[in-house]
């Protein structure tokens, strides 16, 4: 019994440090801003490289709340640049939509 607590505080703490690490490179796109963009245009540079990102990522980097976060993926939504998906054990997912390979298809 106290081995599987062990294990399983062992894999948490490692769950969490990923997405630590997943934000400090995240963050390195911020100080990179350009004057005229805006923080839904940084996000969506950040998805076209990374395809992907979990709301708590995106809410920790730009210091909003998770549902701001899923906010932001429904405008980009809105313009089929994302996708949000909403698994049943997790939290939202913002997916890159790679429209360039749709159009070839």
């Amino acid at each position: 019994m106290v081995i599987s607590i062990v294990i399983t505080l062992y894999i948490r703490f490692i769950k969490k440090r990923k997405i630590q690490e997943e934000e400090i490179k995240i963050i390195s796109y911020l100080t990179k801003k350009k004057e005229n963009e805006t923080d839904l245009d940084v996000l969506y540079n950040i998805l076209k490289e990374k395809k992907e990102l979990r709301a708590s990522i995106i809410a920790g980097v730009f210091k909003i709340p998770n549902d701001k976060a899923v906010e932001w993926g429904k405008i980009l939504e809105e313009k089929s640049l994302v996708e949000i998906d909403y698994p049943t054990f997790s939290e939202p997912r913002i997916i890159f939509k790679d429209n360039e390979k749709e159009e070839v298809n």
